[in-house]
């Protein structure tokens, strides 16, 4: 939950997260009525990571640097392998751990 006492371009945590392999992701947004804060924000998961974004000014920051970040990609992971092959992986990972498919 977003805190209601820190000013706005603040940042109350720094912290290091790695993420490897496949994450689960959730994006919600919560409007001003139902925000304990008073003020809309738009949550976003990704694994065990949480972001609360209160403004559009830290949305473009984060979009910005997951875009930045894209440019990158080929370069550290290698080329993209075909899409077949990695969904066939993942079914197959979810079915060893006794996990139901994803639609």
């Amino acid at each position: 939950m977003p805190s209601a006492e820190h000013r706005l371009g603040t940042c109350e945590v720094i912290a290091s997260v790695r993420l490897v392999g496949n994450q689960e992701t959730k994006a919600r947004a919560v409007v001003e009525p139902a925000s304990r804060t008073g003020r809309g924000y738009i949550a976003v998961r990704v694994g065990r990571v949480l972001l609360y974004l209160e403004d559009r000014v830290a949305f473009d920051a984060l979009a910005g640097a997951v875009r930045d970040a894209g440019a990158h990609v080929d370069a550290v992971f290698g080329e993209p392998r075909d899409a077949f092959s990695l969904t066939e992986a993942r079914a197959r990972r979810n079915f060893e751990k006794g996990r139901r498919p994803r639609p």
